[in-house]
């Protein structure tokens, strides 16, 4: 049942931030799409949600990511974002000409805007990482590093 299936996603994804952390390393839930999520036009988005008897096509996306808010674990949620891009350009994400766009895989331009996506989610959690490592750092520390950074600059 889908409630059990849930419950075993949470305590996968809790299992796993243990082992990240358990290795000092940062952990980060990245949810995916699929095609029809991110289909640039949105009256066949609705079709298909009426079809599906959905209300919302991101409703497991965004039920992950509550989850991982409320759990302190990262997340970072593509389908709504790679919409919005395909949406206002009229673009596809997924598909190919021999298959056809708007299903199956992401192809090279959806890979490529996932990819740049993820990349600025991880920068972006590095570098407030090392902003805290450098605030717990002793006064004396961070003056000297901040000296050596100056006598670099001309």
């Amino acid at each position: 049942d889908w409630q059990e299936a849930w419950s075993i996603t949470e305590q996968l994804l809790v299992a796993m931030r243990d082992e990240v952390r358990a290795h000092n390393a940062e952990f980060l839930v990245v949810t995916l799409s699929n095609g029809i999520q991110v289909h640039p036009r949105r009256e066949v988005r609705n079709l298909a949600m009426n079809a599906l008897e959905v209300g919302d096509l991101f409703y497991p996306d965004y039920r992950i990511s509550d989850w991982c808010k409320r759990s302190s674990i990262p997340v970072l949620t593509l389908a709504p974002i790679l919409q919005a891009r395909a949406e206002s350009s009229q673009f596809f994400y997924h598909g190919f000409a021999n298959s056809g766009f708007g299903t199956g895989h992401w192809n090279a331009d959806g890979h490529q805007l996932a990819g740049k996506t993820i990349a600025e989610k991880v920068c972006k959690m590095q570098s407030t990482d090392s902003s805290k490592e450098q605030s717990k750092a002793p006064l004396e520390e961070q003056d000297a590093s901040d000296k050596a950074g100056e006598e670099g600059k001309p």
